[in-house]
């Protein structure tokens, strides 16, 4: 049910995380995974590409060089499921690196953000397609058009 994989470009990537790549994570991206909040953090990485493709490219850099894969390469080859892929293995790549007695809370708060984040947005879009919205949203769209219009004008 858990794995600490992910495919992407051709390639199946291995996520192990060990003192030495959380000190590489910590250096060079500066995400400390060992800090209090880390099952926050490693959550949060969703949120933020940028930050999760440096740690991504840490942890897998090594097999990158042996299969001769660029980093320019691997981020192409990260589409949105993959991302996601990608975070979960992370999640449990982290699960794995923490103790045995952590492992499950460590799943279950992953797994509770992601059905969190699942919810979040089917309320986010069944607003969005809501009546009111759509005629709040024309009206902003017309008022800026006036307010364009009558600034060319004068």
């Amino acid at each position: 049910m858990y794995s600490n994989t992910f495919n992407a470009g051709g390639h199946e990537w291995s996520l192990q995380l060990s003192m030495g790549s959380v000190h590489s994570i910590k250096s060079r991206c500066f995400i400390d995974l060992g800090a209090p909040d880390h099952v926050e953090t490693v959550c949060a990485l969703q949120a933020d590409p940028y930050t999760f493709g440096k740690i991504l490219w840490t942890l897998v850099k090594r097999q990158a060089e042996t299969l001769g894969v660029t980093e320019d390469a691997f981020f192409d080859s990260i589409d949105g499921d993959v991302f996601a892929a990608a975070h979960r293995a992370l999640a449990e790549a982290f699960a794995l690196w923490a103790p045995l007695a952590s492992r499950e809370f460590i799943r279950q708060t992953f797994e509770n953000y992601q059905d969190a984040m699942q919810r979040v947005g089917a309320e986010i879009l069944a607003d969005m397609r809501s009546p009111a919205y759509s005629a709040a949203i024309a009206g902003t769209i017309e008022g800026g058009v006036k307010q364009l219009l009558a600034s060319a004008a004068g």
